[in-house]
């Protein structure tokens, strides 16, 4: 069997890694080449497609157009990706695959006509939905828009009737697309509630993201920072929107007890409250992370929207305790009072569920026992069982 992932995020974020990880375990299983193809990167073995001079030409014109778009008619246009048809150049051939996974499509690094082609022919196509960007008109995160659930006929991100006429004609073609292809793995029960408000395809199932349990893993047993309670919160981005980091904001303005807060991703967290210290570590590698999970006492989760929450695995295979609200796709992961609890979206539960979870005598070994049950060598398995089922079922 041959794979082709598309992943237009870069190899570092939450996307990149975890399909970098899943084309490495695909390849080291019996009778399966995979690789990997993407933008501007050629990092942990993505194929760059700006070797494709003329691809990448159009693709720059299509990137142009998208951000002239979002300038003049949307406010808040960090959320936002089209899928733009238009100076498409030289197609993209990928006859010679077995399957052609989708992961993120951003950037406009393929149009949707250079893919539905494949429809009815021996190559597969089946998206992994890793954010709400194929149910919504443009958003990766919708927030506290519910516009998709209509059709994302008004944007509130746009005064414009044009954008929002932009962002309908945006989810309608998601929409069609999704309902064409071949299968649809959605990465957590949250990500799938929303994919079946409006869609109809019967071939979808649930399949956690991809992390590694070689990687991540408990080092040292019983050993913790001293002074303080040791707190650990981590992005890509500290301050995007969904994030959460306001509830962060909170803890640190409320608390009389002296806390530690370690942060890791790109962007800073201070705070004047004498009871609280700070470390912000910027970006880290994988085994830095280690580190960070096994010798602290909570991961705090704060999203308020989240397809799935790889951070928060990584910390449960380590042992550490996770702190997230309800209704995300990290709630997948929680046994409430054993490997950390999942509490209403507020800043008072929130609050009161982190001195609640510290009064819990965690059994770390346990916790790591039981994120196993959701790691890679699981995963991988069954992402194969379910690109087998669907050659079979649409052959």
């Amino acid at each position: 069997m041959k794979i082709i992932h598309i992943c237009a995020a870069h190899p570092s974020s939450g996307a990149g890694i975890a399909v970098t990880t899943l084309n490495k375990e695909l390849n080291q299983s019996e009778g399966i080449e995979s690789e990997i193809i993407g933008l501007d990167y050629s990092l942990q073995g993505f194929k760059s497609l700006r070797k494709n001079t003329i691809y990448y030409f159009f693709w720059k014109i299509r990137q142009i157009a998208q951000h002239l778009i979002l300038k003049v008619l949307f406010k808040e246009s960090w959320i936002f990706n089209f899928n733009l048809n238009f100076a498409t150049g030289k197609k993209l051939d990928f006859q010679s695959y077995d399957i052609i996974n989708i992961h993120w499509m951003g950037h406009n690094i393929i149009d949707f006509e250079s893919l539905i082609k494949y429809k009815g022919l021996k190559t597969k196509i089946i998206v992994t939905i890793r954010d709400m960007w194929f149910i919504t008109g443009g958003c990766h995160y919708s927030l506290s828009c519910r516009g998709y659930k209509n059709s994302c006929k008004s944007c509130e991100a746009s005064d414009s009737k044009l954008g929002s006429l932009i962002t309908y004609n945006q989810w309608k073609k998601k929409q069609e697309f999704l309902s064409d292809i071949d299968g649809i793995i959605s990465i957590s029960s949250w990500i799938y509630e929303q994919l079946s408000i409006s869609n109809s395809n019967s071939n979808s199932v649930i399949i956690p993201t991809t992390v590694s349990s070689s990687i991540f893993k408990i080092t040292e047993k019983g050993k913790k920072y001293t002074g303080t309670i040791n707190l650990l919160y981590g992005s890509t981005n500290l301050n995007d929107p969904y994030k959460g980091l306001s509830y962060i904001q909170y803890i640190l303005d409320n608390t009389k007890t002296p806390v530690t807060l370690r942060t890791f991703g790109s962007g800073q967290i201070t705070s004047c409250n004498p009871a609280v210290t700070i470390i912000n570590l910027g970006r880290l590698e994988q085994t830095e992370l280690v580190d960070l999970y096994n010798l602290s006492d909570v991961l705090l989760f704060p999203s308020v929207q989240e397809a799935y929450g790889k951070v928060a695995l990584e910390a449960m295979l380590c042992g550490l305790p996770v702190l997230c609200f309800k209704e995300t796709g990290i709630e997948d992961l929680i046994i409430e009072d054993f490997n950390g609890i999942a509490v209403p979206i507020g800043y008072d539960s929130f609050y009161k569920g982190l001195w609640h979870l510290l009064k819990i005598k965690i059994d770390r070994e346990a916790v790591r026992v039981n994120a196993l049950n959701h790691c890679s060598e699981i995963t991988t398995r069954k992402t194969i069982e379910f690109y087998e089922s669907t050659l079979v079922r649409t052959n």
